[in-house]
């Protein structure tokens, strides 16, 4: 069922419910999406920073939920995610577990290379 929205139309109009997230044989219960980069800095004679230079950007996007039908996912290669933030992501790790008294659950975590695309 889906769900009703109710919010202001002034500093919450833009609030999200849920994930818009969608991946072949799963049910996505929930994502988390990090950017990092790494950084450098170079200082003046008094020791205040005066540059900064950013770069190796990598982002990375978890998923947890569970799965409905056989799930086919091969390190390394691309996957094709509808609705996550665009690019090539690449799956680095993933993870299924089942419980006698559950459904069966995975975790998928993949990584994407922005300077690596053109």
């Amino acid at each position: 069922m889906a769900a009703t929205i109710i919010k202001s139309t002034g500093s919450a109009a833009s609030i999200a419910f849920g994930t818009a997230i969608t991946f072949a044989t799963f049910i996505l219960e929930g994502s988390t999406h990090t950017k990092n980069s790494e950084s450098t800095t170079i200082a003046d004679a008094d020791g205040d920073v005066v540059g900064v230079a950013f770069f190796g950007a990598t982002e990375t996007l978890a998923l947890t939920g569970s799965t409905n039908g056989t799930p086919a996912v091969t390190i390394g290669t691309t996957i094709s995610l509808t609705g996550a933030p665009t690019g090539t992501w690449y799956p680095t790790s993933f993870e299924l577990s089942r419980a006698n008294n559950g459904y069966e659950k995975f975790s998928l975590n993949c990584n994407r290379y922005p300077s690596t695309e053109s």
